[in-house]
Parts: C-alpha cells; structure tokens; sequence
C-alpha cells in the first residue's frame, strides 16, 4: 500500500513509514493481538499532505477496510463501538473533550482515540439515512484534520 501510495504522489519519507509500522504495532497491541491485521491500517486515510489527497487515500485504504470488516465481521474491537445515534454522539463528545483538552495524552492514548474516532466514523457512515449521522461525520473529519495538523505528527 505504500509503494501505491507514493505512486500516486503522495509523500510517505522511509522515516514516517517506520513511524506508521509502529503505529499499526500499537494499534494491534492496543485490541490484545500480537499481530498486525488490515484493520489496523486505518491510519493510512489520514496520511494525506493536502486535502486534495484525502480522497486518493480514501480509494486506496478504503476498500481494503472494507474488506476485512465484510470477511471479519466478529473482529470487532475491545469496547466495540456504539451502535445507537445517540451512544455514537456521546462517545464523539467524549473522544472531542479528551483529544482537545489540557491533558497531555500518551501515543498510546492518542491513537487508541483517533482509532475510536475512525470506528465512530464508519458507523455513522452505516447510517446513511440519518442526516445528524451525516453532519457528524463531517464534525468527526474535521476534529481529526485538527489533530493531524497539530505538532504531534508533523
């Protein structure tokens, strides 16, 4: 996925790959596995250096999400996400206060909520006829555009 990543001009330096493995790492180990899966590759959407290459990763990572959720559907994750609207909205409220408040959060923290943030988004996204699903998936874009912009992963 990195070499069709960087192919399609979006830089990946050797030096932020190592840094992606690590994350893919800590997200396995995060869920209680000791190995890495496709679905841990969910950070590689918000890898983009433009927003005009959010979209390009979309189609790349997307369908490899996609795919593995469909074939796995049982694999969902220690505290798998909500299901109803208004549990889904309480745990965004929840993730928003944590990711923008004062205290200072660990990697592991930090991406075990940007983790929750991508889970939180593909069931909103379930829920297509839900026009408050659809508007906050576009709060949940934006509040993870905030953190990927911030220092911590420059």
């Amino acid at each position: 996925m990195v070499f069709q990543i960087r192919s399609e001009g979006i830089g990946l330096s050797d030096r932020r790959v190592v840094k992606l493995l690590k994350v893919f790492a800590s997200s396995a180990l995060f869920d209680g596995r000791d190995h890495v899966t496709d679905a841990d590759l969910f950070i590689l959407r918000h890898v983009w250096n433009t927003p005009e290459q959010e979209e390009i990763l979309q189609e790349i990572v997307g369908p490899v999400l996609d795919r593995w959720y469909e074939s796995h559907p049982d694999h969902g994750r220690i505290g798998a996400t909500p299901t109803s609207l208004q549990d889904l909205l309480e745990e965004l409220r929840v993730i928003r206060e944590t990711l923008t408040g004062s205290q200072v959060l660990s990697d592991m923290q930090l991406f075990s909520q940007l983790r929750n943030l991508g889970d939180i988004k593909a069931a909103l996204l379930r829920m297509q006829d839900s026009p408050t699903a659809q508007r906050m998936v576009g709060e949940v874009d934006k509040l993870l555009e905030t953190m990927f912009a911030s220092s911590r992963f420059a």
